[in-house]
């Protein structure tokens, strides 16, 4: 039985995502910040998780290896998104509890956990449009979007890394999907999303791309 990790699985597309691979056989060591989600199957595990507190990473760690688990990889989904869509200013104290969470916070937590990933293992980090250089941007969420700039580079970089390690990383823009940061107004659903990530991970391409409904997208 494959086994991954799949952070903030308590709403949207980490919900509908950690529900998909539950259904497809594979057991699931989900997080959210309280611990809790409203899926239940005796293949899911759940912690609770503040990516901005590394000390809340312990317990997760302690239980791969207490019990011995290495996994088939991780999808960092977990994200904030903390000013108004129509903010274009530069709030810098919000600016650094995005980074905390969105950045520092999920690149920390991905280096701890690389000792526990398998060779041919996969590393999904959730990006967005918003954070390309290929796209018309507006001066809006700009502290959101600087935070998935950062972390599209971070896949390029880490995906160049491990090449030697079989280990294939990938980013993927899952587009403007129906959930609490997104809106009720956008365009996909979560599950439309959760299937773009499934299909990546169980079949990877090219590590160190971004990647959106299957194709590669630029940068």
């Amino acid at each position: 039985m494959k086994t991954l990790i799949i952070t903030g699985i308590s709403r949207g597309i980490g919900l509908a995502t950690a529900s998909l691979f539950l259904e497809k056989g594979y057991h699931v060591i989900g997080t959210s910040t309280a611990g809790k989600t409203t899926l239940t199957s005796d293949r899911l595990s759940v912690f609770s998780l503040q990516l901005d507190d590394a000390s809340s990473f312990i317990s997760l760690k302690d239980h791969l290896l207490q019990n011995s688990i290495k996994i088939d990889g991780i999808i960092n989904n977990a994200a904030v998104l903390l000013e108004a869509w129509d903010d274009p200013s530069i709030d810098i104290q919000q600016l650094r509890k995005t980074f905390d969470i969105n950045v520092f916070g999920t690149i920390e937590f991905t280096e701890n956990l690389l000792p526990f990933i398998k060779k041919n293992g996969h590393i999904i980090n959730i990006g967005s449009s918003w954070g390309t250089f290929n796209t018309d941007q507006d001066a809006y969420t700009p502290l959101y979007k600087m935070s998935k700039t950062t972390i599209h580079m971070y896949t390029s970089l880490l995906g160049e890394r491990l090449k030697t390690s079989d280990i294939a990383v990938s980013a993927v823009d899952p587009g403007w999907v129906k959930t609490d940061m997104g809106s009720m107004d956008a365009e996909r659903e979560p599950q439309e999303a959760a299937m773009d990530i499934f299909s990546l991970f169980e079949s990877p391409k090219e590590t160190g791309y971004l990647w959106r409904e299957g194709e590669k997208s630029n940068w």
